[in-house]
């Protein structure tokens, strides 16, 4: 009996033991799971995850409006690539992405690059040991670009589907002349270029309007011009000089003295930043102030336009101002925004490679 007794006893304790372990071990994988639910951290080659957008209260209205600022969740604070490419230089200029998301162009070492997204490789390079501001169209996959040698300036444009290059318009420009700006209407078929001169150390600009299909107009300006932006359906132009007095037309605007041109939007709505606000946003419609807003923080960094929108960049998030105004989208405050192309937001990583985050509203 007492050998019973004894494996009866050492059955038990051994039951006990077990069940001791299993309550132990039940509780170290909860606690681990929940560390790694607060831990994510950033991968740029992890799938894809929704990023944050919370829409505006009302729509573009013609009475002022404040956008209400929304703190962004933490799952949406990191957003993960919906693609990335690997082979764009770090000292790469003027970056630039098409309208439909396919193509990203670029400067690097004196040649202008047509780079495919989708293959992740460079499928065409201009060379020309002067070539300027490249810009793509907004509403079709044309690349406009000015190259010169030592006696002229020629316009050109790049169809990147068919291949085709054509130069459209040639200028006699002074020797030290150099390309300030260039924006274009595809309505009206008009590209301005700000061209600058510095003569004993003071600069003085020059406007040029070309029509691709007739010919070039130079207009009666005088001064340095620090911002310009025009219309796509009609022939205006509105700019700043170098104090932010905003002309139209080569006079002052009539109905705002002062104030920073931030861009325009598709439906020719004009954006101008107040000089004594910064978060406090005019829309000029028809050649009038017509409504007000004003933005959710002054901490943003930069202002963004792609021809139909404008957004303001902030350390972790992008917030559109025109249109569905208040939609937004966070990101890891790690990536340094680079531009937006179709529906995807582009970034340089941490680990300098260039991510695409798709942009979706919730």
């Amino acid at each position: 009996m007492r050998k019973t007794d004894l494996l009866l006893k050492n059955v038990l304790l051994f039951f006990k033991l077990t069940c001791l372990y299993a309550v132990i071990s039940f509780g170290l994988c909860f606690a681990t799971l929940a560390h790694l639910d607060n831990s994510v951290v950033l991968s740029p080659h992890s799938a894809p995850a929704q990023a944050n957008a919370t829409p505006c209260a009302s729509a573009m209205a013609s009475v002022p409006r404040a956008v209400a600022a929304t703190a962004p969740s933490p799952a949406a604070a990191l957003s993960f690539p919906a693609s990335a490419m690997t082979g764009i230089p770090l000292d790469a200029k003027d970056i630039s992405f098409s309208f439909d998301g396919r193509y990203c162009t670029y400067l690097y070492r004196s040649e202008l690059k047509i780079y495919d997204i989708q293959s992740d490789k460079v499928i065409k390079a201009i060379a020309g040991s002067n070539i300027y501001r490249p810009v793509l169209m907004s509403d079709r996959d044309i690349l406009l670009y000015c190259t010169s040698n030592k006696k002229n300036f020629y316009l050109h444009s790049y169809r990147i589907e068919s291949d085709q290059d054509t130069v459209h318009k040639s200028l006699a420009l002074s020797a030290g002349t150099k390309i300030k700006d260039m924006v274009y209407s595809g309505a009206t078929g008009l590209v301005f270029i700000n061209f600058s001169r510095v003569r004993s150390g003071i600069e003085s600009d020059t406007i040029y309007c070309m029509d691709v299909m007739e010919n070039v107009t130079k207009l009666s300006l005088s001064g340095v011009i620090d911002n310009m932006v025009i219309l796509n359906g009609e022939k205006s132009m509105y700019y700043n000089d170098e104090a932010t007095n905003l002309y139209l037309h080569g006079k002052p605007f009539a109905g705002m003295k002062a104030g920073r041109l931030l861009g325009r939007d598709a439906q020719d709505r004009v954006y101008v930043q107040s000089v004594v606000d910064t978060r406090s946003i005019s829309i000029i419609e028809k050649e009038a102030v017509r409504s007000k807003f004003t933005l959710p923080a002054s901490n943003f960094n930069q202002f963004y336009s792609d021809g139909n929108d404008l957004y303001a960049i902030y350390n972790d998030r992008i917030v559109k101002i025109s249109g569905d105004a208040g939609e937004e989208m966070a990101f890891d405050k790690r990536l340094r925004f680079i531009g937006l192309g179709g529906s995807t937001a582009y970034f340089r990583s941490s680990g300098k490679e260039i991510i695409g985050i798709k942009w979706v509203v919730n």
